[in-house]
This record gives structure tokens, C-alpha cells and sequence, in this order.
């Protein structure tokens, strides 16, 4: 299950120290160890733009809080990869990251909460944080192919969330683009609930989970998402600015 949590569960603050974890950012050697090897995204792109996702990763590592439970089990492998996904997703914007969001809580597993007493796999909160399953999270990234990536699901609900909120990342989706996603999306919605669905049934729960189950698919199945969808794949690579069939990675970034 993926939720977006508008109060901080009570969980959180009975379960984890609040204890502030050292945000020192680790070497770019460190990064690129973890990087090669975990994320198919950053292999694809040009030396060029490596640098430049390089860069944005280390600024958005440098931003955030990160916890874990326990605490000492937080690694660096974990602050790049998590952070990565949500680079990736806005790679194609200006520098987005998150800003609202400041805390990132990665639990080794699914975790339960209090708010809806069910287990969870993702949250964000609009209080400021998003809650991640680290076996989760990288079962999204192991198996690339399926449609479903917790990571960039629980990303695209922060940035989508963050660019309604008034903050200097305000706008950073384009107003025309999101108003006609809305009315795509408003379409889609109806025909799975009506049993004619391309995307996981999950994305027919609300407007905001259908952008998350979007993304998803996007990523991870573009060729069956333009085949079926054209005109929703296409406003999505708009919005994102950037397009994951693109033969030419060098180019593969539409503006």
C-alpha cells in the first residue's frame, strides 16, 4: 500500500529517535561505487549529464535529514539510492528537491502506522517528510520491467505535492501542462473503474495516486505505455521534460 499521510504518524515519534543523524554527504568516488553498479538511470546518460546528476544528488543529500531504525543501521548506500530516485524523476526540471520535504525515514521493511493502523510500504507527508521500505524500495529498482518502483512512486507524490505548496519550488511542474493532466487523468480514472485499465489498478484510487502509478510505468514500461496510451505518455514526458524511449540519451531530455 502507498499513502500519502497528512499528519505525522504517532508511530514515528513512539518508535524512532528524533536524534539528528550526521548529513555529511559522502565522496563522489562513494557515490559513483554505489551508483554503477544500482542504477540503470545513471548509466544511461551522457558523462555530461552523469556530472550533472552527480551534482544535484549531492545537494539534495546535503538537504535532508535521514533516519532509520535502528539508527546505526543507516548506511551510504541507502542516503544515494533513495535520494537518486528522486533525482531521477526531476532530472529533466531545473534543480528540484523537494525542499519541503526535509526528513526521509527508511524503515528495513514494510511499517506499520497508527494513523490507519495498516501496514505501509511509502508515505509522504505534508508535514515535511517521506517514509520509505528499504526492501521495498529496492525490489522497485532489482526488477526494473514491472511497473512498480516504491522510490519514484513516493517521489512523484513530493514533487507533485511540493509544487502546490508555495515555496521556492512553487511552479516547478508547468500550470497548463498539470490542467490538461488533470482532465487526461479525470478520463483515465473512469475507464478503470469501468474495467479498461493500461495502468495498475491502484492509480483509479485518486488524482494523486494516478500520477504516482504513472510515474511508475513511465520509468520502468514506456514502450507498452506510449503504445497504449500515446497522448498521457506524451503529456508526461512534457511535464517531466524528459522521455525514456529516446534512442539517443544524449538528447533524451525534450526541451
Amino acid at each position: 500500500m502507498f499513502v500519502i499521510l497528512f499528519l505525522l504518524p504517532l508511530f514515528y515519534v513512539m518508535r524512532m529517535r528524533k536524534k539528528k543523524i550526521n548529513a555529511s554527504v559522502p565522496d563522489i568516488g562513494i557515490i559513483r561505487s554505489i551508483l554503477i553498479p544500482n542504477f540503470n538511470y545513471y548509466n544511461s546518460l551522457s558523462a555530461a549529464s552523469k556530472l550533472e546528476f552527480e551534482e544535484r544528488l549531492v545537494t539534495f543529500i546535503s538537504e535532508k535529514e535521514f533516519f532509520t531504525k535502528p539508527q546505526s543501521s543507516l548506511n551510504n548506500k541507502m542516503k544515494v539510492l533513495v535520494s537518486a530516485s528522486a533525482i531521477q524523476l526531476t532530472f529533466g526540471l531545473p534543480p528540484v528537491y523537494l525542499a519541503h520535504f526535509e526528513k526521509i525515514f527508511i524503515f528495513p521493511a514494510a511499517f506499520y502506522s497508527v494513523s490507519n493502523r495498516s501496514f505501509h510500504k511509502g508515505e509522504v507527508n505534508m508535514l515535511g517528510s517521506i517514509a520509505i521500505s528499504w526492501k521495498h524500495f529496492l525490489e522497485g529498482y532489482r526488477i526494473s520491467n514491472d511497473g512498480f518502483n516504491l522510490g519514484l512512486h513516493e517521489m512523484a507524490h513530493a514533487l507533485k505535492l511540493g509544487n502546490a505548496i508555495h515555496s521556492n519550488e512553487f511552479g516547478s511542474l508547468d500550470e497548463d501542462l498539470l490542467v490538461f493532466w488533470d482532465k487526461l487523468a479525470s478520463l483515465e480514472i473512469e475507464l478503470m473503474k469501468n474495467g479498461k485499465a493500461f495502468l495498475r489498478q491502484y492509480g483509479a484510487s485518486n488524482k494523486e495516486e494516478f500520477f504516482a502509478v504513472a510515474v511508475e510505468a513511465f520509468f520502468e514500461i514506456p514502450a507498452k505505455f506510449i503504445a497504449s496510451r500515446p497522448e498521457l505518455y506524451n503529456t508526461l514526458a512534457a511535464l517531466l521534460n524528459q522521455n525514456p524511449l529516446n534512442q539517443n540519451k544524449e538528447n533524451q531530455f525534450t526541451k
